[in-house]
């Protein structure tokens, strides 16, 4: 289940005694239920909507321009209510986000415990598009998430967000103006008309394609949660649960080359709040045995288990040193024997040879003589 979520007078909070307007780009962003009496719409070009206020509220009017750091902490105390139920957020804006809450085994259950604040508007759907559509078209049955088919045959082709702008403009010119009509095309037609674009249009048209909630929030953070479908004691199925979990930061930290020193790991249990236990390491970690170490030094349960979420906190580019352009024959070679000493020493002289300690006949040291000083064999 994908969560679209808006919070309406995000940026007016403060506002909301007068008619006042926010701007970004020379647009309306936001506005008051007072400006909205007057004629104010969001998205409204900004020499317009300072007409309409003049004239209706001359004395009291009020045009804000947007600056994202006013906002920052807001939106910061918004996300973070949401924390607790995903670690999968992706903000559109400062008032709107992606959430992700397909890997709980019973989504529909976080969305109703989801904390969001009194003014927060939200659509769901498998699809992040379409999640979108049904937060701007109020989908209050919920039937983009339950039969999307329905939904989205509805639509206007206007509002097929995955497919290309112009390709949207010539589905229009050829007469077809909603996802229904296009959804009856069979793809072979598409394909004659669209190309390559053929497969993504006849998937949007039937409520599907677009890109997943990519995790951008907490920024330099990364995390990860399992579920279990019911409360375990098994230390094998914990220990497959945080390898999993160590393999899954390892591939994230790992393709963005970036480390954490400090652990967060919450062990959830059944009818009872999340146990927090975290610490900070003197070494960092990126690799899954060492994230997976780790965690497996901070888990202490004595009860049954519901899920486990691991957090790696205060992400920074791993530390790379320059190895040494050249080493030193002799370094090279004290380094090695005493490697191959140390084996010798556990397993037996004979296991482990130096290339050097074999011993050659007269006629192939002859030989390799020979090769050396003319180039033949």
């Amino acid at each position: 289940m994908l969560v679209c979520v808006r919070l309406s007078h995000f940026y007016v909070a403060d506002l909301m005694a007068e008619p006042a307007i926010v701007v970004r780009n020379k647009a309306v962003l936001d506005a008051t239920p007072l400006a909205i009496k007057h004629g104010i719409t969001l998205g409204m070009s900004l020499g317009l909507a300072k007409t309409l206020l003049s004239k209706g509220a001359p004395e009291g009017k009020r045009i804000v321009g947007w600056n994202p750091e006013d906002y920052e902490e807001a939106q910061v105390r918004w996300l973070d209510k949401c924390l607790p139920f995903t670690d999968v957020i992706e903000p559109i804006d400062q008032h709107e986000a992606f959430l992700d809450l397909s890997s709980h085994p019973s989504p529909e259950k976080v969305l109703e415990s989801l904390e969001l604040p009194p003014n927060a508007r939200f659509g769901i759907a498998k699809v992040k598009w379409l999640a979108r559509a049904a937060l701007d078209l109020d989908d209050p049955h919920q039937f983009a998430y339950y039969a999307p088919r329905l939904f989205v045959s509805t639509l206007p082709t206007d509002m097929l967000a995955p497919v290309l702008p112009e390709s949207r403009t010539r589905l229009k010119f050829l007469g077809y103006r909603t996802a229904g009509e296009v959804a009856d095309l069979p793809l072979e037609t598409l394909r004659m008309q669209f190309g390559r674009e053929a497969l993504t249009i006849w998937q949007a048209a039937r409520g599907r394609s677009g890109k997943p909630v990519e995790a951008q929030y907490p920024h330099a953070s990364v995390a990860f949660r399992i579920y279990f479908e019911s409360a375990i004691e098994s230390t094998e199925t914990i220990d497959l649960a945080i390898s999993e979990i160590a393999g899954q930061l390892a591939e994230k930290l790992e393709a963005r080359d970036l480390q954490s020193s400090m652990m967060r790991l919450w062990i959830g249990y059944e009818n009872e709040p999340e146990e927090l236990i975290e610490r900070e390491y003197a070494k960092p970690m990126q690799s899954a045995n060492s994230i997976r170490f780790a965690a497996a030094m901070l888990f202490k349960a004595e009860k049954p288990v519901a899920s486990l979420r691991i957090q790696l906190p205060n992400l920074r580019r791993a530390n790379r040193q320059q190895q040494k352009l050249y080493v030193a024959r002799t370094d090279s070679t004290d380094a090695l024997k005493s490697a191959v000493g140390q084996v010798q020493k556990l397993y037996g002289g004979e296991v482990i040879k130096l290339g050097s300690d074999i011993h050659l006949s007269r006629r192939q040291r002859v030989l390799r003589a020979w090769k050396d000083a003319t180039g033949w064999f």
